[in-house]
């Protein structure tokens, strides 16, 4: 008795200390009963949840999980294992009636659900493994069910959990979910090698809920109702005259309105032992759980697919097939080609998995090597990326625009010594002609031959038909200059040499108006000047007969109109 009140003592402090569930008033019904926590992997297994789910979301401490499916337990798609706990010793009082009941248990497990069978008491028996329950296999566990004999002194009931959890770790991949059933009053009156305290660091991980069938009279009740509660299953009591329904309700609870959970973490990577675990359901909390989480080694390289695109012959996209470190560095890229060591110039990052490298000389056609030294996954293990290489690469448009582009610049190269030439050609074939106006009507005219010798002749002609014109052209600065002219036909004034009468005036349009013979007056016209033209200091908008004595404005300079035959 001593040593009974000694372990309850024991276990009750431990569980005090242990992380507990919390559940927040705005929670709904569902629970959460089996985690599976060794990262990336995080798989969640929530009991009681009765309305349908069309959104959750899985947080594992500050990190929000890729949920890849959820969906409701299925007894013909699942596999389930299912481990079967039995004490033997003397105190599991009243266990002969509970024996048909948990018969009646098995007959409702499917083909999908594999039983394994654990019994104890002053030793822990080798597990029974019953593949599929099918009907053969049912018939064998009932039987093993009603040999079973309450009649051992000793009850290791920490060793027998211990061994079940074992199971049940190295079972990770193979079943979708799994849970335990002790038929015990869990007093552990024989001490094994495993203590309470061990047991109950393995059951808080929630790896195997426990579900434990203690009759209403035992004193162990309360204990072992904390060690399911850690584990995240429960405890449900039975009497004399109700095994069954009470057998109905772990059924009903364990198997109908069940959710199963996959989702996966960024990284295997641990910050701290324990982590809260938070599921909503439809954006309503379900609840909190302090988990310890462990850890897969990540042993899958991360693998690199690179692509050249010939229009763009400076730039290689490069795709990991997962989140990497150190990607950003251009100094962690080797790349050859054809042994030879090409340059990485830059590196741009344009998701966690692709990034663009800018080569400093142009990618032609060769094999190209990537080697990524330094360059791995977000991992515990850091595993380097695999090198790629890239056989016959083909850059065939590198050498098409290269040709293009140097045949333009030859093409534009020959053309303009073409233009050059003709233009030479023409000026060795022009002759330039600069007129200055004397009495008399004599003409000094500058005649520059083919040659090249400049000659200069006076010559003589007769007078041409027009109305002849005085100007006197006044500027500040200047001494006044009178020209004589005829006007037939028409003539140009500006500053341009083409004009028939040139000026030096900067102010000056290149060519600014124009004076035109009609009925022997003459017509002045402005030649849409910047400044503009001034007759009598009126702004030129329209053609105007000049009178003698008008004055016009051009530039900087004032010139007097005068017409010579009196008009």
């Amino acid at each position: 008795m001593v040593k009974k009140i000694i372990s309850f003592i024991v276990l009750a402090a431990i569980l005090v200390a242990a992380p507990v569930l919390t559940v927040s008033a705005a929670d709904s019904n569902a629970v959460i009963g089996r985690t599976y926590v060794y990262k990336p992997t995080v798989n969640v297994e929530l009991y009681n949840v009765k309305n349908n789910v069309n959104d959750c979301t899985v947080e594992l401490g500050n990190e929000e999980l890729t949920v890849e499916s959820f969906e409701k337990y299925n007894s013909n798609t699942h596999k389930t294992a299912v481990y079967l706990l039995i004490d033997k010793s003397g105190s599991n009082y009243q266990f002969s009636k509970m024996k048909s009941a948990l018969c009646g248990y098995v007959d409702r497990l499917t083909k999908n659900d594999t039983l394994v069978l654990i019994t104890f008491g002053e030793t822990v028996s080798k597990p029974i493994t019953y593949e599929g329950c099918t009907q053969s296999n049912k018939a064998k566990i009932k039987n093993a069910i009603k040999g079973v004999v309450c009649d051992e002194q000793g009850t290791m009931f920490y060793e027998a959990m211990r061994k079940a959890y074992e199971l049940c770790e190295t079972e990770s991949e193979t079943y979708d979910r799994r849970y335990a059933i002790v038929a015990t009053d869990g007093e552990d009156i024989q001490k094994g090698k495993t203590t309470v305290k061990q047991a109950s660091n393995l059951y808080k991980s929630h790896l195997l809920p426990v579900f434990s069938l203690c009759h209403s009279s035992r004193n162990g009740f309360n204990s072992l109702s904390d060690f399911c509660d850690l584990s995240g299953g429960k405890v449900y009591k039975y009497s004399d005259n109700d095994t069954y329904r009470v057998i109905g309700n772990l059924h009903e609870y364990v198997n109908r309105n069940v959710l199963l959970i996959k989702a996966k973490a960024s990284n295997n990577m641990i910050g701290s032992i324990n982590q809260m675990l938070s599921v909503e359901l439809n954006g309503k909390a379900v609840q909190s759980v302090s988990v310890p989480v462990k850890s897969l080694k990540d042993t899958d390289a991360p693998t690199a697919q690179v692509i050249f695109d010939e229009n763009n012959y400076h730039e290689f996209t490069v795709k990991f097939s997962e989140k990497v470190k150190n990607a950003e560095d251009s100094s962690k890229y080797k790349v050859t080609r054809d042994d030879e060591q090409c340059v990485v110039e830059d590196v741009k990052k344009i998701s966690d998995t692709e990034y663009v490298l800018t080569m400093k000389d142009p990618i032609i056609s060769g094999d190209y090597r990537f080697t990524f030294a330094g360059i791995t996954d977000v991992s515990i293990q850091k595993n380097d990326v695999q090198s790629v290489t890239l056989p016959g690469l083909s850059s065939n448009k590198y050498w098409i625009d290269t040709v293009i582009f140097y045949g333009l610049i030859v093409l534009a190269v020959l053309a303009v010594m073409a233009i050059v030439a003709v233009v030479i050609i023409l000026l060795l074939r022009k002759k330039k002609t600069t007129v200055i106006v004397e009495e008399g009507k004599k003409q000094v005219v500058d005649h520059r031959g083919t040659a090249g010798n400049d000659i200069q002749h006076r010559v003589s002609f007769e007078k041409v038909k027009g109305v002849d014109i005085s100007l006197t052209i006044s500027k500040h600065g200047t001494a006044t200059q009178i020209i004589n002219s005829t006007v037939c036909g028409s003539i140009m004034i500006g500053r341009a040499d083409i004009c028939d009468i040139c000026i030096d005036d900067n102010q000056m349009s290149r060519q600014h108006f124009a004076l035109e013979e009609k009925d022997n007056y003459v017509v002045i016209t402005d030649l849409e000047t910047l400044n503009g033209t001034f007759v009598n200091s009126f702004k030129l908008s329209y053609p105007q007969k000049l009178k003698d004595g008008d004055e016009i404005i051009a530039g900087s300079c004032r010139i007097k109109f005068h017409y010579k035959n009196g008009d």
